[in-house]
């Protein structure tokens, strides 16, 4: 195991404060009092090294993530033998990629749940492919619509969102079975990118001629964002709750903080041919890819960027997990590359009536929860509670029933 993450030490039955609390009465209506440390891992979270897949060469348009960076799944829009391209997924982070059952075709557009069970993927001709088994199995659907450009799923699977760049904008809420047309729909907006809150309720789109235009009651209504017009919007990606969003332009890179009403460009970030985003679920960890140029990545939230060991090259797609330390990217006329760093999970707890709710980002390795009486490196306690997946925030939780007396809990990697 490496060093611990993140620890906790919970005391009922207390009204003391702890002075290294910057807020000491948030618990106390539970008389709890919270002890943080926090220590550094090992391996360096900033390193950003990528390395080629065993993915095959082909003409890639779009790769996907579970939200622990595990299962992945990419599109390949032509495989080079003149009869359209295939559907690839790895389960391993990919270490090894296998072609899924979908049939051969043009394949264009690809989104995954966050557990990566259920998978979604569609063609520029409206046809629409559906998978509950991580791909081991597809069923055929179809949009009214042709050109479908943009395609994006909530975290459990169930609310789908595609739109075409000859206007129109459909969404599903039963993971794909069917499809509707968005309320009142801006029909005539060339879409070219969609991304939503990992619930579904926020929804933005990307006009490539107007500007960009959200809904927050999951497409039941829409309104034009506070951002410029005509900027040639082509990308975007949002954080879990959908507060922050970032948007690929003509220039440079856009945020909005505010559920995508309000935009401003990103000073220093990389531009102009950005052809796909990523976010962690905080929205912290961003990473961006260019056709014809490098990979850049930002740790605090596109304050500031750095190019890493990418090579310049035809960069269509890029994914992250939730944690935003694992990295897949596609090239045009290329393979898939992945990138790895180390995570630094923080735990947090809140009261729950007589109860306490650990939670924490999905880590994109294992993490062990741990539980000890005594602030000491020994002595500490798995918990086998299997967390629960949280769909709305991406994270894992775990309630600890009634907990008596002072007791400390960590995260350990394996």
């Amino acid at each position: 195991m490496r060093e611990v993450a993140t620890q906790f030490a919970l005391t009922y039955g207390a009204s003391r404060k702890h002075s290294n609390l910057s807020k000491p009465t948030l618990l106390i209506q539970v008389a709890l009092v919270a002890f943080v440390m926090t220590f550094n891992l090992a391996l360096s979270v900033h390193a950003q090294t990528w390395m080629q897949t065993s993915a095959p060469f082909g003409n890639w348009q779009a790769v996907a993530s579970s939200a622990d960076g595990n299962r992945l799944v990419a599109v390949i829009n032509d495989d080079g033998s003149g009869g359209g391209g295939s559907i690839f997924i790895s389960t391993n982070s990919g270490a090894t990629w296998a072609q899924s059952a979908a049939p051969s075709n043009s394949w264009w557009l690809v989104a995954s749940s966050a557990d990566g069970n259920k998978l979604v993927a569609a063609t520029a001709n409206s046809l629409v492919y559906t998978s509950t088994n991580s791909g081991q199995s597809w069923t055929s659907n179809s949009v009214p619509i042709i050109g479908l450009q943009s395609l994006t799923s909530s975290a459990d699977g169930s609310k789908l969102v595609t739109a075409s760049y000859f206007g129109g904008i459909y969404i599903s809420t039963n993971s794909g079975t069917a499809w509707m047309e968005a309320g009142q729909d801006p029909i005539y907006e060339r879409w070219l990118s969609t991304a939503s809150s990992a619930d579904g309720n926020m929804i933005a789109m990307a006009s490539y001629s107007d500007t960009i235009w959200y809904s927050l009651d999951s497409g039941a209504s829409w309104a034009s964002a506070n951002s410029p017009f005509n900027r040639g919007w082509h990308s975007l990606a949002s954080s879990a709750n959908g507060n922050r969003i970032v948007a690929a332009s003509a220039g440079p890179l856009y945020t909005s903080g505010d559920n995508g009403v309000n935009w401003t460009p990103i000073p220093g970030s990389p531009g102009p041919n950005v052809s796909s985003i990523a976010l962690s679920a905080d929205g912290a960890k961003q990473v961006a890819v260019i056709i014809g140029g490098g990979i850049y990545t930002s740790t605090d939230s596109g304050i500031t960027w750095r190019a890493n060991s990418a090579p310049n090259t035809n960069w269509i797609s890029v994914a992250c997990s939730a944690d935003g330390r694992k990295l897949v990217a596609a090239v045009y006329a290329g393979g898939i590359y992945v990138s790895q760093s180390a995570p630094t999970p923080l735990l947090s707890i809140l009261p729950s009536g007589g109860n306490l709710v650990l939670s924490w980002v999905v880590p994109s390795t294992t993490f062990t929860l741990q539980e000890n009486r005594d602030l000491t490196l020994v002595n500490w306690n798995d918990i086998t509670n299997t967390p629960a997946l949280n769909y709305s925030n991406l994270q894992r939780q775990l309630t600890i029933s009634n907990p008596q007396g002072t007791m400390f809990y960590r995260l350990v990697s394996q």
